[in-house]
Parts: structure tokens; C-alpha cells; sequence
């Protein structure tokens, strides 16, 4: 089995969605110094325990990415945009000499047959298109929506989950769903999003999703 070296992230990624990153930190510098000597990728995962700098804990399920782009910043600061790519499970990990996170036993997930977006979805098409507009949102790129998966991937990705690792661990990102339902086990956390069909994207400019087990209701303007 493969190792690959890890960068925790605070917020969860998803395939083909590219995602700006500052570097600074040495053992990163480094990671991201090899990598576009020897123009490979390593992994993303979204944190457990702790915060991108200093030493974190990731949850098993990780991305690997690769640099799109890259440029230098003052004082040693570093820009690089990645993109998202294979999925993977972590068994194994261990810290190199100046810290960096290594998977050293990682389980490729199996790619989904790509399958088309139903006809009956516009309205949750609708929904990203606007939510990708926002500006909060500009920073990130996204390949088109060619599949029911893209889209899945595209949501997860932009609305305001009260949960992060209900998508980026075990649940969304370990096993793609249809369009509009995001599922986690253990934990039997179901967030719906907007079922398919003929819905109003749009509710004064409020999108929401709502996670039926808590009762709770998340919403971004």
C-alpha cells in the first residue's frame, strides 16, 4: 500500500473542486517543494483534533491533490491552489522528524461510474449556480457539472453544514449519494438538501439544508 504525505485542512474538499492554500510552515514548504520537483500530489484530510498549524489528528478519509498553481508571497509565504482528486481511506499514519503527517497505510476507494445528473435536479442546479456566485465563494473553482456525483461533490462543498465531517470523513466523502442527500455512519446523521424536483432554489435569498434527525435547520444568505 501507498504512503502519502498529508496536510490537515479545517474545512473538507472535494474532487475536482481546486482550493487556495497558504504555506509557511517548513515541513509544508518542503511537502509542496517535492511535490513540484517531482510533479506528484500528496493528500488532504479534513481535522479531527487540533488546528492546520502546530500537530492535528485527520479523520480517515482523505483527497489527493495536485498544485494547479502556485506563487511566492512576502516574508516566505507561499500560494498554491490544489485541486481534488482520488479518495482514500487512512489505516496507518506516523510523523515524520519536522512533523509532517504521513499516511502510511492508505486503502484507495473505489471511483463511482459516472452517472447523469436526473432531469428532474434543475432546481438543485439552480441552487449552486447562485451559491457559487456568492463572494465568499470566488476563491474557489470548479470543473463543470457533468455528473450526479459532480454535483453532489459541488453542494457538499458550498453549503453551510453545520457538521464538516458528516461530508469529508466516513459519510459523503467516503461514499458519494444521489444528488441532494448526504449520509454518515456510524453516526446516522442524513442531512437532506433540497430533494430533487420541482423546487424553488430561491426563498428570499436564503438557502437551507435541513438535518431531520436534529431538528435543526441551516441556512446562508
Amino acid at each position: 500500500m501507498p504512503q502519502i504525505p498529508l496536510f490537515p485542512l479545517g474545512m473538507a474538499l472535494f474532487p475536482s473542486v481546486t482550493l487556495p492554500l497558504r504555506i509557511f510552515e517548513q515541513r509544508y514548504l518542503r511537502l509542496v517543494a517535492e511535490t513540484l520537483k517531482t510533479d506528484s500530489g500528496f493528500g488532504v484530510a479534513l481535522i479531527r483534533n487540533g488546528r492546520e498549524v502546530g500537530r492535528a489528528s485527520v479523520w480517515p478519509v482523505g483527497l489527493t491533490v495536485q498544485i494547479v498553481d502556485w506563487s511566492q508571497g512576502e516574508e516566505g509565504l507561499l500560494h498554491i491552489q490544489v485541486r481534488g482528486g482520488r479518495r482514500f481511506r487512512i489505516l496507518e499514519t506516523h510523523r515524520a522528524e519536522d512533523g509532517l503527517l504521513i499516511g502510511d497505510e492508505v486503502e484507495w476507494l473505489p471511483d463511482e461510474p459516472a452517472r447523469p445528473v436526473p432531469a428532474n435536479c434543475d432546481g438543485l442546479l439552480e441552487v449552486l449556480r447562485e451559491l457559487k456566485q456568492h463572494a465568499a465563494m470566488l476563491s474557489l473553482q470548479f470543473a463543470p457539472v457533468d455528473s450526479a456525483d459532480a454535483l453532489s461533490w459541488q453542494l457538499a462543498q458550498l453549503l453551510p453544514l453545520e457538521d464538516r465531517s458528516a461530508c469529508g470523513t466516513s459519510g459523503h466523502l467516503g461514499s458519494p449519494g444521489a444528488p441532494g442527500q448526504y449520509r454518515r455512519q456510524p453516526g446516522s446523521l442524513e442531512l437532506r438538501i433540497s430533494p430533487c424536483g420541482p423546487v424553488n432554489p430561491r426563498s428570499g435569498g436564503v438557502y437551507c439544508a435541513t438535518d431531520p434527525q436534529r431538528g435543526t435547520r441551516m441556512c446562508r444568505r
